[in-house]
Formats: structure tokens, C-alpha cells, sequence
């Protein structure tokens, strides 16, 4: 297989992001509260990132019109993103806000569309209608039986979630095409702390962190080692080496992980309204999406 290396780090991403929707869920069902958690993921990745800075070499410069920018993909990619997937997920079921997630490549082409001006063809169009048609069955669905699937705010909440990151996606390209994705990510989650202190500081203040137990940590340090630090990094390392399209095409794994696992422990079930609505998210990435698994063409440097 040619991007051996490369297919094994998106698999690791997929594992690492379908096991998360029960471990950080869980996670949340200790005493730490979503914001909490949310502020351990961004301030803990943010502290590791910039130490990396410290002894990189031939640090890259930011321009000062690029700023600004950044502060916006801070906002989006991290601060909305996080923390309104861990509100979300501690209001509603780990598969419902999978079955949401994968609708990312959906709204990205829409976004897209709306900011870049990229073509979208007949088939792209009727794959976006298939994929919020079954995102709002299924998040539409989650309104009358809010005790065992989850509730609607919940499903609501990942749905700001997938639109939030999905700009995030769009609206980077342009730095990414500029810097080198390290030091786009370190300023990220610089503004993404930023802006998301004020809003956590409370429930940060309020945590009794002493009664947190040993096994708590440890699947908190899951959520922010693996599901964290380890999918971005290896989203990196893989993005380098193959094409983008194919990275979107292994959000379906996250899923049938994220599905399959909270089935056998018993953490949730499968009933009609998630069976048709993912199906018709699975047909819409297909329709929109133009998967290749051909090598990545280096871009030259300046």
C-alpha cells in the first residue's frame, strides 16, 4: 500500500475520535464539568504546543495582517468547536453526535461555496440536501425521546459544533497555504485559550479537583492526550503525505467506532431515526466528496 504510514495515522485519528464520544462522555459524568474538560483540552495541548515553539529552530514569523486571522481560527477551531462538541455530548447520545460529526465534509463544501466560490455540480448539491435532511432527522428525532437517544439542545449544540469547525476548515486554507501548520496550530489554540477563558473560568474555579479519582484522571488524560494531541498531530503528518479528500474519507471509520463500541458496553442503542439518518449522511459524503488516494502534490515553499 503506497502511504502506508499515512493510512495508519488516519486510522489511529479514527480510533482515537470514536472511542472519545464515550470516554469524554464519561469523562463528564465524574466531577468535571464540559467547560472544565473543554479548558483541560485546549490550555493542556496550548502548554505543550508552545513549549515545542521554545526549542524549534528557524521559528516562523506571523504577519501582523494575519493576526487577526488567526484570532478568528482560534474562535471557530478551537473555542466554539470544543467546547459546544463536549456541551453538546453530555446532553446527548455518543452515536447521535457521531451521526452529526460526519456530516463535517457536508457543510464544508457549503462553506465552501459561499466563501471561496468553489463550483458546486448537481450531484453536490442534491449529496448537501441528503446530509442536512438526515442531520435534521436525526437532531429534530432526539425531541421526543430525550431520555434514552438524547435531547434536542444536545443535538443542536453538536450541530454549532460541525458548522463552527467546518468555517474553521474553510476559512485556515488560506494560512495554511502561507505557514507551516505548526505554527498555525500554536496560534490557534493561543486565541482559542483566549476567548475561552471567560466563559470557563467559573466552572474551572468551581471543580473540586481533590475529588477526582486516579481512574478519572486517567480517562481525562485519554481525552486530552489521544483525542487531542494525537489526532491533530497526526492529521498533520498525514496530510502531508496524501490527499486532503482522503483524510475527509476516514471520518466515516469514527462512526462505525464510535457506534460499535457504545453498543457493547451498553452506553447506547441503535433505533430507526439514527439507521436513516446516517445512511443519508453516508450517501451525502459520498455524493460531495471526490476521494482520492493518491500522494499529495508537495506545494514549494516561498
Amino acid at each position: 500500500m503506497k502511504n502506508w504510514s499515512a493510512h495508519l495515522a488516519l486510522s489511529f485519528v479514527s480510533l482515537f475520535y470514536g472511542l472519545n464520544y464515550i470516554i469524554a462522555k464519561e469523562a463528564m459524568q465524574a466531577e468535571i464539568l464540559p467547560l472544565t474538560l473543554t479548558f483541560l483540552r485546549i490550555f493542556c495541548v496550548f502548554v505543550l504546543l508552545w513549549l515545542a515553539h521554545l526549542v524549534v529552530k528557524n521559528k516562523e514569523k506571523v504577519e501582523c495582517k494575519d493576526i487577526f486571522k488567526l484570532f478568528i481560527c482560534g474562535l471557530t477551531g478551537c473555542t466554539i468547536n470544543q467546547s459546544f462538541f463536549l456541551l453538546g455530548l453530555s446532553k446527548t447520545s455518543p452515536i447521535n453526535a457521531a451521526i452529526i460529526v460526519i456530516c463535517t465534509p457536508v457543510v464544508v463544501l457549503l462553506f465552501s461555496y459561499l466563501m471561496l466560490k468553489e463550483k458546486i455540480t448537481l450531484k453536490k448539491a442534491i449529496g448537501i440536501f441528503l446530509g442536512l435532511a438526515g442531520s435534521l432527522i436525526l437532531i429534530l428525532g432526539g425531541a421526543g425521546n430525550e431520555n434514552i437517544t438524547g435531547s434536542l439542545f444536545g443535538n443542536l449544540l453538536i450541530a454549532v459544533n460541525v458548522i463552527s469547525y467546518s468555517f474553521y476548515l474553510v476559512y485556515v486554507k488560506s494560512l495554511m497555504a502561507k505557514y507551516k501548520p505548526f505554527t498555525v496550530l500554536k496560534w490557534v489554540f493561543l486565541f482559542g485559550l483566549i476567548g475561552f477563558l471567560p466563559f470557563a473560568i467559573n466552572d474551572v474555579l468551581q471543580t473540586n479537583w481533590q475529588s477526582i479519582t486516579p481512574k478519572q484522571w486517567l480517562v481525562i488524560s485519554y481525552v486530552i492526550i489521544f483525542a487531542t494531541l494525537g489526532t491533530y498531530s497526526f492529521n498533520i503528518y498525514a496530510l502531508k503525505r496524501v490527499n486532503a479528500s482522503l483524510v475527509g474519507f476516514y471520518i466515516y471509520f469514527q462512526l462505525i467506532i464510535a457506534t460499535t463500541f457504545a453498543i457493547i458496553i451498553g452506553k447506547d442503542s441503535l433505533d430507526w431515526i439514527k439507521i436513516i439518518s446516517s445512511t443519508l449522511i453516508f450517501i451525502a459524503i459520498f455524493m460531495v466528496s471526490d476521494f482520492s488516494f493518491s500522494k499529495q502534490k508537495k506545494v514549494k515553499n516561498n
